[in-house]
Formats: structure tokens, C-alpha cells, sequence
């Protein structure tokens, strides 16, 4: 079924997108995009490869929230995919961000929602707009 294995293939892709993240790798990140695509949060919104990976590159590996030796886990949670086209789809996804920093020690959670279009080229699934919505967060003091 076509449309089975798109699912599955979308899914993958928003899964690839989280470990990405949490490997500090805006290399990856960015390959999740179409050349084209955008990427739009509080920070504003980028454009395009470039963009994409400057910014990426400095949120993850830089002097972003989530640069090392901070320790991230993306949670991707109810995730709905829907079909536009044979290859176009919308995804909404709900995700739980741990960020652990060893410099204060502390715990930061993060909860997400990302809205996407997603375009099929070729034969895989990627982002082609992303909108990066913070619904809440907490920090608390962990153990030294």
C-alpha cells in the first residue's frame, strides 16, 4: 500500500530530524530539508540550506542551548500525517525535549509542537516547512 509506506517513510524522516538533534549534528539537520525549504520558530525563519545550517549550527553546536556538553532527548509523540497529494503531506507532531546541562546542572523540559509540509523527492520524504512552536518548559536542579 502506497500510502502505508509513505506514512512510514514520514515518520522515519521526523524521527531522523529528533536523533539529528540530539547528536549535534547540523549536517543531518539539514539534510532533513528540501534545498529549498524553511524553518520557521521564535528565532525567526530560515530559508534554504544556508540558513538552515547556520542556524542549526549554532544552536547545536556553538553557543546554543543544545551545543555540547549539554545532552538533549527529542521525544516525538502523536504524530498525525496527512496525505495532500502523493507526495505532499502535513504532519503535526507534539514532541518532549530533555535538555541536561552539566554546567548548572540542571534539567530543562521542553514541550514542543512542530506543524510541517512535508514533499516526497525522488524517493525519499522531506521537510519543506517546519514551524517550531514552544508550549511550555521548566527547568529544575538536578543532583550533582
Amino acid at each position: 500500500d502506497v500510502t502505508v509506506g509513505a506514512h512510514e517513510a514520514i515518520r522515519a524522516l521526523l524521527h531522523r530530524y529528533a536523533r539529528a538533534c540530539d547528536d549535534h549534528d547540523p549536517a543531518a539537520v539539514t539534510a532533513c530539508f528540501t534545498p529549498d525549504g524553511t524553518f520557521t520558530s521564535s528565532a525567526g525563519t530560515f530559508a534554504g540550506h544556508e540558513q538552515i545550517a547556520a542556524f542549526y549550527a549554532s544552536a547545536l553546536a556553538g553557543s546554543g542551548p543544545m551545543a555540547p556538553p549539554a545532552e538533549s532527548l527529542h521525544q516525538m509523540s502523536n504524530v498525525d500525517v496527512t496525505l495532500v497529494t502523493p507526495t505532499t503531506a502535513h504532519t503535526t507532531v507534539d514532541a518532549l525535549v530533555h535538555r541536561w546541562s552539566p554546567h548548572d546542572h540542571s534539567l530543562t523540559i521542553r514541550a514542543l509542537r512542530y506543524e510541517d509540509e512535508v514533499h516526497e523527492l525522488g524517493t525519499i520524504w522531506l521537510l519543506h516547512h517546519r514551524t517550531h512552536t514552544l508550549r511550555w518548559h521548566t527547568t529544575v536542579p538536578t543532583c550533582r
